[in-house]
């Protein structure tokens, strides 16, 4: 095995790039050592050092003592077996100390752990460094006396008890992982006296008054002559936090899955018989096109759900706005949307058309969904209302209210109770499926959704004056609208089929 320093093609200036040569068996890996150039009259090879007449010696030297530790902490692991050639490739070539974990994370999560987990590792990470001092923590600083530190710096700063349990949380989850990926061999001896006792949090919920005044603050806003833009997210973060109520609790990464392409029947199909016949003729596809198969992110649970008023007109109005808003991470442009769905299918390529969703790919990658998301929050927040998790709060509490057993309230939310195989012996049947729908409607109807999402359009055309109540409103009293709804539920579920023609679609 070879594993040592070397210097590169000399540059027009004379200095050379510094590299690390690791080759064995077979395999040969040239790693340049980011940022670090060499005269070659000037490298001491047998010292790994340059000599002191070197521009800037003293911090080369101390750069290249960091990178020499470094090489022989890899080799050692490489030689024992721990890691594998690529492994020990991918540790020599980050810039960083092997123990920093900062480092760690950058070489060892990025692109395995979800964006989610690495910003919670990160969040941790950089409130440990902060309360505790340490620049740059390693695992070495993993230690019972520095989380004492954590903890009397979060107390002090009257953080709660359930902060510091969420830094250890991830921490563990950090050292275990470096630990299966045979990076540290640190006995970390995490035990209870590391954080404070378990700490029950019963997440908040709304009532319905509480949203309608959420709405009425937006009037104040328009008052204190906010931009349109910064009105226009006040509106759409009430609207997503009532879509994600009104679909049985979803999360704000649930809303960027949104897609028709979830629809129970051949969506395809439908595309593509419109692109070919336009309005005319007939064409029967099989399916249920009201019915919404969604995989939550959270648990990978399958909810069915049938798009009860207010979803669809929900979603429609959130798409106009977003594209107002948010153009770069908005699914449909601005232009898209003067057209009407029938218009769209033949003015765009079919893999452009998708009817139910609010935001492009983009906001999946990276940063962007939880900076949007967070912006939200803050208007809810600003608004009176709480974060958006509070509407799956809300709606199990709305639900808990009505006669509705617990077995079903959980299956409603896409969470597995094994209770409910004792009254139901097809789990997903139609059975369970008429009786959490039936829940399901009955929780909108006990917020009054549909008053809600009326004051929200009629607040909005007051605002900006537009039409948006004559265009997505029901005016239908609620009561009487859902029990009508209630009352065909089941010939609405035994749907299977449906025939194309000029009438208006979903």
């Amino acid at each position: 095995m070879t594993l040592n320093f070397k210097l590169g093609r000399q540059k027009k200036d004379g200095t050379c790039p510094l590299q690390i040569r690791f080759k064995d068996k077979g395999k040969d890996s040239i790693i340049a050592v980011s940022g670090v150039f060499i005269h070659p009259k000037m490298w001491q090879k047998h010292l790994n050092r340059v000599s002191p007449k070197h521009p800037m010696s003293q911090e080369i030297n101390e750069l290249l003592s960091k990178r020499q530790k470094k090489l022989l902490d890899v080799q050692a692991k490489y030689s024992m077996g721990s890691v594998d050639f690529n492994t020990a490739k991918q540790m020599l070539s980050n810039s960083s100390v092997l123990d920093e974990i900062h480092a760690f994370i950058d070489a060892f999560c990025v692109g395995v752990k979800s964006n989610s987990t690495l910003q919670n590792y990160r969040n941790a990470v950089n409130a440990f460094s902060l309360h505790t001092g340490i620049k740059n923590p390693c695992f070495k600083d993993i230690m019972i006396e520095n989380f004492q530190k954590l903890k009397q710096s979060l107390d002090e700063n009257g953080r709660s008890k359930q902060t510091l349990n969420t830094y250890l949380k991830n921490f563990k989850a950090i050292c275990n992982y470096a630990k299966k990926r045979k990076i540290t061999f640190q006995e970390f001896n995490f035990d209870s006296d590391w954080g404070h006792k378990r700490v029950l949090i019963q997440p908040k919920s709304m009532t319905t008054d509480q949203v309608i005044l959420a709405i009425d603050n937006i009037k104040n806003n328009a008052r204190q002559k906010k931009t349109i833009n910064y009105l226009m997210r006040d509106f759409e973060a009430i609207g997503l936090w009532l879509l994600m109520f009104s679909m049985r609790g979803l999360y704000p990464k649930d809303v960027c899955l949104l897609s028709s392409y979830n629809l129970d029947y051949d969506f395809v199909s439908e595309l593509n018989v419109r692109k070919n016949i336009g309005v005319k003729g007939q064409v029967t596809v099989n399916g249920n096109r009201f019915i919404y198969n969604h995989e939550r992110s959270k648990s990978g649970n399958l909810m069915r759900t049938l798009l009860v008023p207010p979803i669809i007109g929900l979603i429609n109005v959130l798409q106009k706005m977003i594209s107002q808003s948010h153009p770069k991470q908005a699914f449909f442009k601005r232009e898209d949307l003067k057209w009407n769905k029938l218009g769209l299918i033949h003015k765009k390529p079919l893999e452009e058309i998708d009817f139910l969703r609010l935001f492009n790919d983009n906001v999946k990658k990276d940063t962007k969904f939880f900076s949007i998301f967070n912006n939200y929050n803050k208007h809810l927040r600003n608004l009176g209302m709480l974060s958006f998790k509070s509407a799956r709060k809300t709606f199990m509490t709305t639900s808990t209210h009505l006669d509705i057993s617990q077995a079903i309230g959980r299956a409603m939310m896409g969470q597995k109770d094994s209770s409910i195989s004792l009254h139901y012996n097809d789990f997903g049947g139609p059975k369970l499926m008429l009786a959490i729908t039936e829940a399901h409607v009955k929780t909108l109807k006990e917020f009054e959704v549909i008053k809600i999402f009326n004051h929200w359009l009629k607040t909005h055309d007051e605002i900006f004056g537009s039409n948006a109540f004559d265009a997505y409103g029901i005016p239908i009293p609620q009561d009487k609208y859902y029990d009508r709804i209630i009352s065909g539920l089941e010939e609405k579920l035994k749907q299977n089929k449906f025939t194309i023609s000029n009438k208006r679609f979903l």
